[in-house]
């Protein structure tokens, strides 16, 4: 496996194994750290041939955004762009033919850094600021891409919540039922997100998709990690990663996902230190870098959003056969269902 460092440019020292890299196989098919003679940590992984042309364009994607020009330092900083081929057709996957390790195959930087400690980084508003300015960086970035914003790899919202609760009613008719209050809301999609404008979105926004700087270690950041390393809020990142969703969305596609993420580790979540952080400073932009906010009337369909978001998520429980998940998500629905004015208000700032 090694070897296949040289077709990248690499020498290999070793396999880093002390580092477990976990994945799932929508991703790729296994990853693996792997250290080059000079050191540096990187991360190889295999895919399945069905995902060799969405790696590839998202290997386009990701040299464009790791380049200053289009991004800015702070954003760029953050990009474990792939490395490219050095041969063959490919631009950013390899496509290696000698067994055992024939297949396809990408390498990237390997990023350190610190999981988010759950649950008690809900209380932390500077985790919120930091994935605000973000996304707010990702929506400014969108616009100096070269070719324009990249199709997202997903059906728009209203033909995928469709689809699903047809789905939902043939296989869960009581599952679907419950739904029905929330289908009654979400009539009102087509004109929230015709009032969106469309951005580059990560696609999978939530705080454990995030390499966060460890806490603790700077002179102003407690030993608890309830505080930011520093008080720039991307300087609390370290890398981006799953990117495989990326691609043009409403504006408000991406924090839907992630404060919808962050409400399901538990509903206190939505209204505590993170959404507060998170959605002041989408609200209001961040002035370190100069990234306007997004307004508070646009704010106030974010309620609205989440619900929508969420449909993804009782997808994959039943994809999986899980009724116990299932039934949480089903709850959470009802919950931000009910309290979607209240929240609306809180986000909005009043």
């Amino acid at each position: 496996m090694l070897d296949l460092l040289y077709r990248f440019g690499i020498t290999p020292r070793r396999l880093a194994t002390e580092f477990p890299l976990p994945g799932s196989p929508e991703r790729c098919l296994t990853r693996t750290a792997v250290q080059g003679d000079d050191g540096r940590l990187w991360m190889l992984e295999r895919l399945a041939p069905t995902q060799v042309s969405r790696r590839e364009a998202m290997g386009d994607l990701l040299a464009q955004l790791a380049d200053p020009a289009v991004s800015g330092p702070e954003l760029a900083a953050l990009v474990p762009a792939y490395l490219p081929v050095e041969d063959g057709d490919l631009r950013h996957v390899l496509k290696a033919d000698t067994p055992p390790h024939a297949g396809y195959w990408q390498l990237s930087p390997f990023v350190p850094g610190a999981e988010p400690p759950r649950p008690d980084y809900l209380d932390h508003d500077w985790r919120g600021r930091a994935v605000a300015a973000l996304l707010l960086a990702l929506h400014r970035a969108g616009d100096n891409l070269p070719a324009g914003l990249p199709p997202a790899p997903v059906p728009p919202l209203p033909a995928f919540i469709a689809g699903l609760h047809e789905a939902v009613a043939r296989r869960l008719p009581e599952a679907a039922r419950r739904l029905h209050p929330v289908r009654d809301a979400l009539e009102a999609l087509p004109d929230v997100l015709a009032a969106q404008p469309v951005v580059l979105a990560h696609g999978d926004a939530h705080p454990l998709n995030l390499i966060w700087a460890p806490c603790g270690k700077g002179d102003d950041a407690p030993a608890d990690g309830s505080g930011p390393p520093t008080c720039e809020p991307l300087a609390a990142l370290r890398g981006v990663i799953d990117w495989e969703f990326a691609g043009a969305q409403p504006a408000l596609y991406d924090a839907a996902n992630c404060i919808g993420c962050v409400g399901f580790e538990h509903p206190s979540g939505l209204g505590r230190g993170f959404a507060a952080g998170f959605t002041t400073a989408l609200r209001q932009g961040v002035a370190p870098y100069e990234l306007a906010g997004m307004g508070a009337d646009m704010l106030r369909h974010l309620p609205l959003m989440v619900l929508a978001s969420r449909f993804g998520w009782l997808s994959e429980w039943l994809r999986r056969g899980d009724r116990e998940m299932l039934g949480m998500e089903l709850d959470y629905c009802d919950i931000l269902l009910h309290h979607r004015q209240r929240l609306a208000n809180m986000w909005a700032g009043g």
